[in-house]
């Protein structure tokens, strides 16, 4: 019992990093972001949540390197 508890706690360590590493996230949060997915929407959320969870983070670093400005709001039309 112990050996098998012991194997699914390094297989998601080592889930983790890789699905980490591949994201550019850190293996903590892909657990947790997994841990998270998979209680709200099971398997699926399980799958889908660190790809989202990359995108949110790579989406709030997108606006912190613009200093949070939005050039115009969401269907207005351009300034020429």
């Amino acid at each position: 019992l112990s050996l098998i508890i012991s194997n699914g706690a390094i297989q998601n360590a080592v889930a983790s990093w890789a699905i980490g590493s591949s994201l550019h996230m850190h293996p903590a949060v892909v657990l947790i972001a997994t841990l998270v997915g998979g209680t709200v929407a099971g398997i699926l959320g399980m799958i889908l949540t660190p790809p989202v969870v990359a995108a949110a983070i790579a989406g709030l670093h997108a606006v912190k390197a613009h200093g949070g400005q939005v050039d115009a709001p969401l269907g207005a039309t351009p300034s020429t």
